[in-house]
């Protein structure tokens, strides 16, 4: 479309977006935004953050969805925060990287809302390769509500995932789907040492398992 079109209907330039039941978030110019879907129609949006830093890759937490977590580069460095639409705070940083990368995006929630999975470059001892990691936002045993504070941890705890060069996934049924290494071209039907596979890890096996090849 033409920008006079796109000014004309009012549509924006929007990406990343993420959806739960009839809450929607996405990002646009490096803010994050925050829609409702009412009767098949998208509710004009409310701007959520004005500050410098570059927003991407939002996720709504499925079992609290006035939980947002989102990566942003308030600090330089792209590092994982998380908005509380309940208590209307201000974002609070998850992750302190010593690594030069930072954190580069955020891939889900896990599937009982109280841990992040996220991906960055290795930040254990061996070969430089993608990683991804587990956040774990809540202390033990609690759990938030939408009406009074959520009980964070003081520090996020981070595991590392078992998975070398996983970089993507979702997890279904205590199994976690998920893809390896960034492919370095977008040819049709490549072949290439870096293409994209798709693998499959379960709770009950010792290694992972190619679904493509």
């Amino acid at each position: 479309a033409s920008l006079e079109t796109s000014l004309e209907n009012n549509v924006g330039y929007m990406q990343s977006p993420s959806i739960h039941n009839h809450t929607l978030v996405f990002t646009s110019e490096g803010d994050l935004y925050l829609s409702y879907i009412l009767d098949a129609k998208i509710l004009p949006a409310m701007k959520l953050t004005t500050t410098i830093g570059n927003v991407l890759t939002p996720h709504i937490n499925p079992v609290y969805p006035h939980l947002i977590a989102f990566t942003a580069t308030y600090t330089g460095r792209r590092e994982v925060y998380l908005l509380d639409l309940a208590n209307r705070r201000s974002s609070m940083r998850l992750t302190y990287t010593d690594s030069f990368h930072g954190m580069q995006h955020v891939v889900g929630w896990e599937n009982d809302g109280t841990s992040l999975l996220v991906s960055t470059k290795n930040l254990e001892m061996g070969l430089p390769d993608n990683r991804l990691y587990k956040l774990w936002i809540f202390q033990k045993g609690s759990r938030p509500n939408s009406t009074s504070t959520a009980p964070y941890q003081s520090q996020t705890r981070m595991e590392p995932i078992p998975l070398s060069q996983a970089i993507d996934g979702v997890t279904h049924n205590h199994c976690f789907y998920f893809t390896r290494t960034k492919q370095n071209s977008n040819t049709m039907r490549y072949v290439g040492g870096t293409v994209e596979t798709l693998w499959k890890y379960c709770d009950s096996q010792t290694k992972a398992m190619p679904l493509t090849v």
